[in-house]
């Protein structure tokens, strides 16, 4: 268990309450993981670090396929481009086997753009989450519509081992599982 519970991670501090008298406490990066007192009660602790941030706060979302939050390994963003083309491939389907037997007409065309840009979203959202594993901005996305640059971006995106462990994006896809599973050993022993 931990000595704190962490509220918000900034770029210089750090927000969290102290789990003996719930005072509210802000500190500074630079004194994280150091022993000390909760200025409060005074009892000893150890200031939080930027790795428990991210244990604690930024747990996988249940909505990744559609979220720009977060990180993705490689190996998940050929899953979602995957899935991406399924979803293209399926509503293409329905949408030819509905006008064959005559139970959709053309006026409904935005039903197969509905689904084109539920595909698109989800292949995006993945683009998004793969610049957050390399350490870059999300707009970066944008350089995939210029000429030359786009290309780079694109090789970045679909080959680029991402940075290992914490960046602000959050933890690396790979050391996530085993961060998760040492907070879950921790709190129930």
């Amino acid at each position: 268990m931990f000595p704190h519970k962490i509220t918000k991670c900034e770029n210089d501090f750090i927000h969290w309450r102290c789990i003996d008298c719930g005072a509210h406490v802000k500190c500074q990066i630079s004194l994280c993981g150091i022993s000390s007192q909760c200025p409060y009660c005074k009892k000893d602790t150890i200031y939080p670090t930027i790795q428990d941030c991210w244990t604690q706060l930024h747990k996988p979302s249940k909505l990744s396929l559609i979220s720009v939050k977060g990180r993705d390994s490689i190996k998940k963003h050929w899953t979602m481009i995957g899935v991406s083309f399924v979803i293209l491939f399926l509503g293409s389907l329905l949408e030819e086997s509905l006008l064959k037997k005559g139970w959709l007409s053309r006026d409904l065309e935005w039903l197969y753009i509905l689904i084109f840009l539920a595909s698109l979203w989800i292949y995006f959202s993945s683009c998004v989450r793969r610049l957050h594993d390399l350490g870059r901005s999300g707009i970066h996305i944008l350089s995939y519509f210029i000429p030359i640059l786009g290309l780079f971006t694109l090789y970045d995106i679909l080959a680029k081992k991402g940075i290992s462990g914490f960046n602000k994006y959050g933890v690396s896809p790979d050391k996530q599982k085993t961060l998760m599973a040492e907070q879950d050993a921790v709190a129930n022993p």
